[in-house]
């Protein structure tokens, strides 16, 4: 069980569904998030996915994905995270030490996806804790401590839960 009731966040592709443009529910790795949501009593989650780049797509999400994945999650999608939004969240930090980047390409090159959930939770989610569920990484986590907040990112290996 998770303590302090973290934000969760869910990867899409090879996570809940097999790809962005068939959407067939990765039904082994569904067990797991169900059980490990239910555990924790959540219930609202957030996608913070690759798949999801620009406004286009999370109009297409919004229109293909939320309520198929709500319903086989049985929880509420409250945010969804676009990578474009990752890179004006971060770029707008001038608390942050990394490059500014010119466009999302660019900053998912450099830093690739669990450096950028790292970087954007300790831009937006300052005091809090934030768990991004993935296939793509085995267990990660951050924890900084500034001036009496403590704010952690942790990334789980669907896999591994």
């Amino acid at each position: 069980m998770i303590s302090n009731k973290p934000e969760i966040y869910l990867d899409l592709e090879e996570t809940v569904i097999d790809n962005w443009y068939s959407g067939n529910p990765k039904h082994d790795n569904i067990s797991r998030i169900v059980n490990l949501l239910k555990t924790n009593q959540t219930t609202h989650v957030g996608i913070f996915s690759a798949a999801i780049y620009n406004e286009a797509d999370l109009n297409y999400f919004d229109k293909h994905y939320k309520d198929y994945i709500q319903n086989m999650l049985g929880v509420l999608i409250v945010d969804v995270v676009s990578m474009d939004r990752v890179l004006q969240e971060i770029n707008g930090d001038t608390c942050m030490v990394h490059p500014r980047f010119e466009n999302t390409v660019d900053a998912m090159s450099t830093l690739g996806k669990d450096n950028l959930f790292i970087n954007w939770c300790k831009v937006t989610k300052r005091g809090k804790t934030t768990v991004l569920i993935d296939d793509s990484f085995g267990d990660v986590s951050y924890a900084q401590h500034i001036k009496g907040v403590f704010t952690s990112a942790i990334i789980y290996d669907v896999a591994e839960l």
